[in-house]
């Protein structure tokens, strides 16, 4: 008789512990824990706002609650992400088991983790708390209002950027020996290059078209080119942010050292000149007559003479 009356006891103390909202739909595959005579209740509202590595929460995902044993974690209740807003049972520690610690217990601090059921990996999350003070027992129920996951994601960075030369008039295809960006979690055809300030004197390309924004995917597929353009050999840069798809981002610029080409001067040719006889020697300008698009200073060499005739070669530079 005293024990039928012990279990009526414990009905009506769990009927009254769980508040007429909460739906006992949670099937957690992941998290392990027992049930004990006791529950209390978390509400965790904007699930769907929650990321990890930039995605949110798949119905199969689950978020654990935890109690501490002996410096070590353990989970006392647990819920999959099946709606935005999902509500579960965490269990206190049973009394009539004082040898094992199989529950939370009232006053200590609520711990939270999510799984990623994809990548089968645990990361720790951080609650604000709208309803109840952090802790196992604060009040009825403790409601959460925003779940924050860190360390899911880091800044993408730039790992080799050791810029290029070329020769004026020259197109080269950047390589990833030249520039690469690299991101612990995310792929290469996530990473994008913004040009923030672009070269000038010349032009960026994907697939040979103008561009001002390309992946680390395309410099892997050597999609990604420079061609100068500009009439002479002067050095040129440009740069860019790298980000990945999270909105994390980092600065970078690429040096461009541009090679001149040493082409020949030329020449419109050299009028005929008239010379009296027996007159003083007559000078004759060449300048007009010669051009180097380089502007460098041109030598003359004489290339044969006679007593009466000087002979001269197209002319060098220095």
């Amino acid at each position: 008789m005293k024990k039928l009356a012990f279990f009526s006891l414990v009905t009506i103390f769990l009927t009254f512990q769980q508040p007429a909202f909460i739906e006992a739909v949670c099937e957690p595959q992941h998290f392990t824990y027992s049930q004990t005579q006791f529950p209390y209740y978390l509400i965790i509202n904007g699930v769907n706002n929650i990321l990890l590595n930039c995605q949110p929460l798949q119905t199969e995902d689950e978020i654990g609650a935890f109690a501490v044993n002996n410096g070590q974690e353990f989970c006392v209740g647990a819920c999959n992400a099946y709606t935005n807003s999902i509500s579960f049972a965490t269990w206190q520690d049973d009394s009539y088991t004082p040898s094992i610690k199989d529950g939370f217990t009232p006053g200590e601090l609520i711990r939270l983790r999510i799984w990623d059921a994809s990548e089968n990996v645990e990361y720790s999350a951080t609650a604000t708390y709208e309803t109840g003070n952090g802790t196992y027992g604060s009040g009825l129920f403790t409601e959460i209002s925003e779940l924050n996951v860190g360390g899911t994601n880091t800044p993408p960075e730039i790992s080799v950027n050791i810029g290029f030369s070329l020769l004026e008039g020259a197109e080269i295809t950047i390589s990833n020996s030249m520039l690469m960006g690299t991101d612990s979690e995310q792929g290469s055809s996530e990473l994008a290059f913004t040009i923030n300030d672009p070269p000038s004197q010349g032009a960026l390309k994907l697939n040979d078209q103008p561009t001002s924004a390309f992946t680390q995917a395309d410099i892997n597929n050597s999609l990604v080119s420079y061609q100068h353009t500009a009439e002479d050999a002067s050095d040129d840069a440009f740069a860019f942010v790298l980000a990945d798809p999270c909105g994390e981002s980092v600065n970078g610029a690429v040096s461009i050292t541009v090679r001149a080409i040493n082409t020949p001067p030329t020449t419109t040719g050299i009028s005929d000149v008239t010379v009296a006889e027996d007159s003083p020697n007559t000078i004759i300008d060449l300048t007009a007559a010669f051009d180097d698009v380089e502007d460098e200073d041109l030598t003359y060499t004489v290339q044969g003479n006679t007593p009466y005739l000087i002979l001269l070669i197209l002319p060098t530079a220095l």
